[in-house]
């Protein structure tokens, strides 16, 4: 430390957040440092602020018949326009050690990054569930990237909130449905007002011809 005699010292360290961390539950940041001068050993507590994360549930299934849905496809976004970004969870820090598929038991932190195609992926399982912990409290949105085989991908994202109790909370599980191939538009969606459009047509169509068609010429 003799280079450094009479000058002021900044150390820097990186937090990560292990899959031991709890949803809600505040993590003491701190660092102490010990150094000895002339014989006399001296140590300083930086206290920074605690650092607290949160989660969130989700629950896919059919649209025709709530049934659980798996093998659904997600990636979360925050931001919008220029300042768009995908998650991508960390088993590390070297540029290798990322998850394609979410894993909690090995994530250790989140990259935010502009690149769609290597952003993690959230796979539904057999029960529909769809799971996300270790977020900063904050807004959201999880997209639907590939759709269950014999369902149409949705056009829109679900937006989402990540604050206290988001992740503990019953009543906080977000169901998303899918709809099956073939199946009638949703209600209000411009589909519906063609399909109704047609129906009108086809009605009064028949209903010009029993009019009109049954006339016998005089």
């Amino acid at each position: 430390m003799q280079l450094y005699a009479n000058k002021k010292v900044r150390i820097y360290y990186t937090l990560q957040v292990n899959q031991y961390a709890t949803p809600d539950i505040a993590m003491k940041n701190e660092a102490v440092w010990t150094w000895n001068r002339k014989g006399t050993e001296t140590s300083k507590k930086d206290d920074a602020p605690e650092l607290i994360t949160g989660g969130k549930k989700f629950l896919k299934v059919d649209g025709a018949n709530d049934e659980a849905l798996q093998g659904a496809e997600f990636i979360i976004t925050k931001g919008t326009g220029a300042d768009l970004r995908y998650a991508q969870f960390m088993t590390g820090t070297e540029s290798t050690e990322v998850q394609s598929t979410y894993d909690p038991t090995t994530a250790k932190y989140i990259k935010w990054i502009t690149d769609k195609d290597t952003a993690t992926k959230f796979v539904s399982n057999d029960k529909g569930n769809i799971e996300v912990r270790g977020l900063e409290y904050g807004d959201y949105e999880l997209v639907e990237t590939k759709a269950p085989d014999g369902f149409i991908l949705p056009t829109k994202g679900v937006p989402f909130k990540v604050a206290l109790n988001t992740w503990t909370a019953t009543d906080q599980l977000t169901t998303i449905k899918n709809i099956p191939e073939g199946g009638l538009p949703s209600t209000g969606g411009p589909g519906i007002i063609l399909f109704l459009l047609a129906g009108f047509l086809v009605m009064s169509g028949g209903a010009v011809w029993y009019k009109f068609g049954k006339r016998v010429p005089a």
